[in-house]
């Protein structure tokens, strides 16, 4: 097959980019215009002996190539700060990322903000910073899962520290999708490797691996089916009936397979992924400091898998701060390179951040145009909200999740919207309700989570029409007398549709395409309501 496959992946070894004189130019020029210093570049593969010492540039090797002992390979590029002394041994604190393709990480998508991290820490500091931009071991089918993920880690930091004077015990790992669980990855070190991440700033991490189904794939995580086409090669995968040719596997076995070697997600939980022993042990034994930045409504995830795995990390004792964004989606409530820098600040002067609590972050403004503004909050109550589809086919279930008060009584129901109205901008709803799920929120899964939460799958009722149907949830807290309804204009996509609505499609469209994907996870961001 020349699909990827586990451990044998797109990208290992080469970019898919390539990157023209005007890019590098531009990139130069902007860093030059910010911090007064230009970009120097250079290939690791050709001209790695010419590196300047004691000059006022950055500059920026890339291509460096990683073979595990494994004969895995991945790629790397290094930053050095204007100054850089080829004489200082383990002088320098590392910056690490591991993300996608190495020359789009390099050059556009975590580059230039690394750029301006090591420009800002010098500027404040007077001191250098070196960052490692690593490609995760691959682009395409990795999400950085594999096994030989930890070796490849750990060959991208030594090189850091062997050849660019890099010092392997003060390792900041920050990252964002993908690249905040690489972040988790290096800040785990299971394997005891030699050097230690003081602190590791998670933003968006996908942990919905540790228990992914198909019906929350085809419900609250719109983006997963675009995912396993991508990652597996085979275009219709998320067809229901679809079987792998070789082994008869389903799209999420196949999916699960390439990205982790097993096709059961809650196997990892007993060998090596983020909820075993191995792992979680390894987390605790390696003395990193942990940030989780989470959004609710996020289109590659669920928020239970944050609250669990929170809970988790608190009952080992590890330090943890967990950010909470209603409705940002895949997005950032914070800025996860500003705090990079705090904390690089902090190791340049031998001091230490407290990293503790839970902290509540919502929009500030319910215009559409500045939902990325957030404001701190510390609510009087879990604020409740609701993960469920925008889209769902005739005949298919619901698959939902509803966050609360533990004790918390609660109703979600449909209500049917007239279409002609609705399209006209008016809202009728007809006397008819479905009562999707009605019951009370149970005792936490852990007594360290934040909340209580509910899943459920709901099955509509037979000869259910297609059409429009509004999202209507209200709950009772415990103890208490009066009814809250959230209202249904509390949608988590801004400025799409004025109310959270569910439409029952004739037939299931294309998850993968690019049609479904605009309407279903609006800057990736999933339906539901949410009362913050």
């Amino acid at each position: 097959f020349k699909t990827p496959q586990f451990e044998h992946y797109i990208g290992d070894r080469y970019s898919l980019y390539a990157v023209d004189d005007l890019v590098a130019v531009s990139l130069s020029d902007r860093i030059l215009k910010t911090f007064g210093f230009p970009v120097v570049f250079r290939n690791a593969s050709t001209d790695n002996a010419s590196l300047l010492s004691n000059a006022p540039v950055f500059q920026l090797i890339s291509g460096s190539l990683l073979v595990t002992e494994n004969d895995q390979h991945s790629l790397a590029s290094y930053i050095l700060p204007p100054f850089w002394s080829a004489a200082k041994v383990k002088g320098y604190p590392l910056l690490f990322n591991g993300y996608y393709d190495a020359n789009e990480n390099t050059f556009s998508t975590v580059g230039p903000s690394f750029l301006e991290i090591i420009g800002k820490t010098l500027a404040s500091t007077g001191k250098g910073v070196v960052g490692i931009l690593w490609n995760g071991g691959g682009y395409i089918g990795s999400r950085s899962l594999q096994g030989s993920i930890y070796a490849g880690i750990g060959a991208a930091i030594t090189r850091g520290q062997e050849s660019y004077g890099g010092d392997a015990e003060q390792v900041v790992a920050v990252g964002g999708s993908r690249g905040g669980l690489t972040a988790l990855l290096a800040g785990g070190n299971p394997l005891c490797l030699p050097y230690r991440v003081r602190y590791t700033l998670c933003y968006a991490p996908p942990l919905i691996l540790n228990g992914l189904t198909r019906e929350f794939a085809e419900g609250a995580c719109p983006l997963i089916w675009h995912v396993a086409e991508v990652d597996t090669g085979y275009r219709e995968i998320w067809k229901k009936d679809w079987q792998h040719p070789q082994n008869g596997s389903t799209g999420i076995e196949t999916l699960l397979q390439t990205l982790t070697g097993t096709i059961d997600s809650a196997s990892l939980k007993e060998t090596t992924g983020l909820e075993s022993e191995f792992f979680l042990e390894g987390l605790k034994a390696s003395g990193t400091k942990l940030l989780i930045n989470h959004g609710t409504h996020d289109a590659f995830t669920l928020s239970r898998f944050s609250f669990s795995f929170a809970a988790l990390v608190r009952s080992r004792g590890i330090p943890l701060r967990h950010e909470i964004g209603y409705r940002f989606g895949h997005n950032n409530c914070t800025d996860l390179y500003e705090q990079a820098i705090l904390c690089l600040i902090a190791l340049l002067q031998e001091q230490e951040l407290e990293f503790t609590g839970t902290v509540h972050y919502r929009r500030r403004s319910p215009a559409a145009g500045e939902w990325e503004q957030t404001e701190r909050f510390v609510p009087t109550h879990q604020p409740v909200f609701l993960e469920a589809p925008k889209f769902v086919a005739v005949g298919s279930p619901v698959a939902w999740t509803l966050y609360g008060e533990p004790g918390m009584e609660y109703r979600l129901d449909l209500g049917i919207l007239d279409q002609q109205a609705w399209e006209q901008k008016q809202q009728v709803v007809r006397d008819e309700r479905i009562t999707l799920a009605s019951g009370v929120l149970p005792d936490k899964q852990h007594p360290l989570e934040l909340c209580s939460w509910q899943d459920g799958v709901s099955q509509l009722t037979d000869g259910q029409h297609a059409g429009l149907y509004l999202y209507e949830l209200s709950y009772r807290l415990k103890g208490e007398q009066k009814w809250s309804v959230v209202s249904p204009s509390r949608v988590p996509q801004p400025g799409v549709e004025p109310q959270s609505v569910l439409r029952i499609m004739e037939e299931q469209p294309n998850p993968a395409s690019e049609a479904f994907r605009a309407e279903a996870a609006v800057l990736c961001i999933s339906a539901g309501l949410s009362e913050a």
